[in-house]
C-alpha cells in the first residue's frame, strides 16, 4: 500500500525489500568497487522528493556508510531525503570494523522471575 507521498508502507513493502534482496543482496556501490558488503537498506535512485517513483527499477540495495554518501550528496544538492529513524540506524548494520557482518548474540528469557540467558 502506498501513502499519499507515493511511498511504499506496510507489508507491501516489506515484500519489495524481500524481493530486492533476494534478487541483489550485495550493496551496488560497493560491488562496483570490487566489494562484497551486504545490502541492508533499501533506496530509490531518484528520490521520491525530486519525481522517482517506487518502480522496481528506480530502487537498489545500498550499506550503511553508502547510504549514507548517498544521503550527504543528496543533500548537497539540496534535495532532503527521508533518512533512516535512529532507532532503526542502531540496527542497521551489524558490523565490526573491517565492514564484516559480526555474530549478534540473541537473549532469550526463562521465565519473568529468572534472569535471561545469552545464546549463541
Amino acid at each position: 500500500m502506498a501513502t499519499r507521498d507515493g511511498r511504499l508502507r506496510g507489508r507491501a513493502l516489506q515484500r519489495a525489500r524481500r524481493d530486492l534482496f533476494a534478487r541483489s543482496p550485495w550493496c551496488v556501490s560497493c560491488e562496483a568497487d570490487g566489494r562484497q558488503i551486504r545490502a541492508t537498506i533499501r533506496v530509490h535512485i531518484l528520490p521520491l522528493q525530486v519525481g522517482g517513483t517506487e518502480d522496481l527499477e528506480n530502487t537498489q540495495g545500498l550499506c550503511l556508510d553508502c547510504f549514507d554518501a548517498k544521503k550527504d550528496d543528496e543533500q548537497q544538492r539540496g534535495i532532503q531525503p527521508h533518512g533512516l529513524r535512529n532507532a532503526f540506524r542502531k540496527t542497521a548494520a551489524p558490523r565490526d570494523a573491517s565492514g564484516h557482518f559480526s555474530v549478534r548474540r540473541a537473549t532469550r528469557l526463562k521465565t519473568p522471575d529468572q534472569p535471561a540467558e545469552t545464546v549463541d
